[in-house]
C-alpha cells in the first residue's frame, strides 16, 4: 500500500534501511575502513606505484584494477612480466585520456558529466561511513568472547514468517510455536532448517542466535527481516565444532572480530543517518506519482533489449554517447506537455518536480530493496527507492559540508572512472578508424589480444611522447603481490555496483623503458 500525504516524519522509514550501510558489501568492508586513513592532503610515497602527469596509481589502485575485475589471458598471474604489462596498461589508459582531451562529445555529455558526478558521490558517501565509524568499532572483550564461545554452533531450527500485521493481531507471549503457525495459516509440517555462524543471513537473525546462549525448545521472535516481513524462530538443537588447533583458533578469532566489527558499525551508521535525517518529511503527488510509476516501471521490471536498458557506462564501452537518461523516459516526459515541470513530491519543505527528480536520477539510478519486483509490489518499492535517493542527497550534502571531495582519495577515485571511460572512448575512435567493432562483456577480453595489437604501435608513440611526464616507484611495484583467481567484485545496494572499471585493453608491452624513477 502507498501512503501518500502522510503527516509521518520520514526518517521512520530509514529505521530498518540505515542498518545495511551506503551499500557496502563485505568484499569492500575492509576497503572503506582503509581509506579512512587517507585524509592527508598529499600522499605519501609509499602509496604511490606511478605518477603519470597530474595523475597518480596508488598501490591500492593497481591492486584493484588487477584483481577486483577479470584480467586477459596474457597478464593474469603474477610474474614480473605480468605485472609489468598491468602497469602499461594502466598508465597507457591514462595516457588516452589524455590524448582524448577535455573538450571531446563525451566529455561535453550530460550523461557522462552526471555518471562521474554520481561516482564521485558516491564513494564521498562511503568515505563519510569511514569517517564516522573509525576508532569506534574495536567489540569489547565480554561480547568478543561471548560470541567466541557460539560460533562453532550449527543451529538445527523450525520456522516460518508472516506479516509484521499478521503478528500484530497474534498474542505471541502467550500462543504457542505451533498455534501461532496455524493462526498465520501455515499448513503441514513446520519448515526446519540448519544455521550456522557462516550461514548468509539477514543479520537480525544472526544477532537472535550468536549474541546469547540459546536452549533446546527456546522460541525466539518475531524478528522483523524486512519492511513488512517477520520471522518466528524454535531452537530443536544444536552440534558445536569447537576450534582446535591454532590456525583454526586465529581464524575465528578474526572472523568473530570481523563480524563484531561490522555490526557495531552498522548501529553506529544507524544513529548517523537517523540524526541527520530527523524530521525530515517525504510527501508525494498521487497523480504524478501513479504516472510515474508507470513511466519507471519499464526501466527496472521489464524485460527489455540490452541497448534500451543500458547504462551510461554500457553504451561508453560500446563506443557510444548516451544522452540523459540513456532510455525514452526523458522523450516521454517531455512529449507530455507540461509534465516535466509538474510537482512529483515534497522533501523536507522542498517541492520536487518531474524534471527536478530526473536530473536526480540521471546521477544517482534508483536502488531498491528487494531484489526481484513483481508488477504490483513496484509502487510501493518505487516509493522506497525513492525516498533512499533522497537520503543519498542529505548524505550528499553532509559529505560537501566536510570537503570529503577535496581528499586525495575522492580525486583518485575519480579520475579512475573518467580516465577509464575517456581511454575507452579515444580507443573506440581509434579502433573505429581501422573499422574494428568492439565486443563487450567476456567477449571483449576474448577480443582482447586482437585489440592491443591493433593498438600496440599507438600506444608505444604515447609511452614517448608522454615520458618526461610519467615516474614510476620500483621498489613498491615489485614489492606488490597478485593472485591470478578470475574474480569480479561488485558492491551491493548502491547506484553503481561495479568497483573498478573493466581491465584496460592496450597494450601487451612488458618492459618499462620510459618516464624516470620516483624518488
Amino acid at each position: 500500500m502507498v501512503a501518500f500525504n502522510s503527516r509521518g516524519s520520514l526518517h521512520l522509514l530509514y529505521r530498518k534501511i540505515a542498518r545495511c550501510l551506503p551499500g557496502i558489501g563485505v568484499f569492500l568492508f575492509f576497503f572503506i575502513l582503509a581509506i579512512s586513513n587517507c585524509s592527508r592532503k598529499d600522499r605519501d610515497t609509499e602509496e604511490i606505484v606511478a605518477i603519470v602527469g597530474d595523475r597518480v596509481i596508488t598501490t591500492d589502485e593497481f591492486v584493484r584494477r588487477a584483481e577486483y575485475t577479470i584480467r586477459p589471458p596474457y597478464c593474469r598471474k603474477n610474474s614480473d612480466i605480468e605485472k609489468r604489462i598491468i602497469l602499461n596498461s594502466l598508465i597507457a589508459e591514462k595516457l588516452l585520456a589524455f590524448e582524448v582531451g577535455e573538450d571531446n562529445p563525451l566529455a561535453n555529455s550530460p550523461a557522462f558529466q552526471a555518471y562521474i558526478r554520481g561516482r564521485k558521490e558516491q564513494v564521498m558517501r562511503h568515505y563519510l561511513f569511514a569517517e564516522q565509524i573509525k576508532g569506534k568499532v574495536t567489540p569489547d572483550s565480554d561480547t568478543f568472547q561471548k560470541t567466541y564461545d557460539l560460533a562453532g554452533r550449527n543451529y538445527h531450527l523450525a520456522y516460518y514468517t508472516g506479516t509484521y500485521s499478521d503478528f500484530q493481531r497474534i498474542d505471541t507471549r502467550t500462543d504457542s510455536f505451533d498455534v501461532i503457525y496455524r493462526k498465520l495459516g501455515g499448513l503441514g509440517e513446520i519448515p526446519e532448517r540448519n544455521v550456522s555462524w557462516k550461514s548468509k543471513e539477514n543479520p537480525a537473525i544472526h544477532k537472535a542466535l550468536f549474541s546469547e546462549p540459546l536452549s533446546v525448545g527456546q522460541i525466539i521472535g518475531p524478528i522483523r527481516v524486512d519492511t513488512d516481513q517477520c520471522l518466528m524462530l524454535k531452537v530443536l538443537g544444536w552440534t558445536d565444532k569447537p576450534a582446535v588447533t591454532g590456525s583454526s583458533v586465529q581464524q575465528r578469532s578474526q572472523e568473530v572480530n570481523d563480524a563484531l566489527a561490522r555490526e557495531k558499525s552498522e548501529a553506529i551508521w544507524d544513529a548517523y543517518v537517523l540524526k541527520v535525517m530527523k524530521n525530515k518529511r517525504l510527501d508525494f503527488v498521487r497523480d504524478t506519482f501513479e504516472k510515474m510509476v508507470d513511466l519507471m516501471r519499464p526501466m527496472y521490471i521489464t524485460s527489455r533489449s540490452r541497448k534500451d536498458n543500458a547504462s551510461a557506462l554500457n553504451l561508453i564501452e560500446q563506443g557510444e554517447i548516451p544522452s540523459v537518461p540513456v532510455d525514452s523516459i526523458l522523450a516521454q516526459i517531455e512529449n507530455n506537455t507540461g509534465f516535466s515541470d509538474q510537482a512529483f513530491f515534497t522533501f523536507d519543505g522542498k517541492t520536487w518536480t518531474v524534471m527536478d527528480f530526473m536530473r536526480a536520477h540521471a546521477s544517482h539510478p534508483l536502488v531498491f530493496r528487494k531484489r526481484k519486483i513483481s508488477n504490483g509490489e513496484f509502487p510501493e518499492q518505487f516509493k522506497f527507492a525513492v525516498a533512499d535517493l533522497m537520503r543519498d542527497q542529505i548524505l550528499n550534502q553532509e559529505a560537501y559540508k566536510k570537503k570529503i571531495d577535496e581528499l586525495p582519495v575522492i580525486r583518485e577515485q575519480t579520475d579512475m572512472w573518467g580516465d577509464a571511460l575517456m581511454a575507452k572512448y579515444m580507443k573506440h575512435a581509434r579502433l573505429e578508424s581501422q573499422a574494428v567493432t568492439m565486443k563487450s562483456g567476456k567477449e571483449y577480453i576474448e577480443q582482447g589480444e586482437y585489440i592491443v595489437e591493433l593498438l600496440t604501435a599507438y600506444a608505444d608513440s604515447l609511452f614517448k611522447k608522454y615520458s618526461p611526464e610519467i615516474q614510476i616507484n620500483l621498489p613498491i611495484f615489485e614489492a606488490i603481490k597478485l593472485t591470478c583467481v578470475d574474480m569480479v567484485v561488485l558492491n551491493d545496494h548502491v547506484p553503481y555496483p561495479e568497483t573498478v572499471p573493466s581491465f584496460p585493453l592496450i597494450t601487451t608491452k612488458s618492459r618499462l623503458d620510459y618516464g624516470r624513477r620516483l624518488e
